[in-house]
């Protein structure tokens, strides 16, 4: 969910936009030596920020470009494991700093003009 800022002149559109940003974050530890595994499936919270711009070749096509940022937030995923008493100490536990950039490059064609 995102809020857009834009400002249009002659053929062109620039914006900027931010908000909230969500993903369902899965992690899979696998420890060879020991044959353990440990899985982690959270839903992250977090907030974006990108902008872009926009040229209009004529009354039906249009070129753009869009940068955005997404921060999931810091935290610990701490993973289920079926770990053998002894090993790893315990509750496998994974800092995670989630981040995600994302650079799209589009071609429109608006039909019906």
């Amino acid at each position: 969910m995102t809020g857009r800022l834009g400002y249009a002149q002659d053929r062109w559109l620039v914006y900027a936009k931010g908000g909230w940003a969500g993903a369902d974050i899965e992690l899979t530890l696998f420890d060879t030596e020991s044959q353990v595994r440990a899985h982690s499936d959270e839903w992250a919270d977090g907030w974006t920020i990108g902008g872009g711009a926009e040229y209009a070749f004529g009354k039906s096509l249009s070129l753009g470009v869009e940068y955005d940022y997404a921060d999931l937030g810091t935290g610990r995923l701490t993973t289920r494991c079926n770990c053998p008493s002894g090993v790893g100490g315990g509750t496998p536990v994974v800092d995670a700093d989630i981040a995600i950039q994302s650079l799209t490059g589009r071609l429109n064609y608006r039909f019906g003009r």
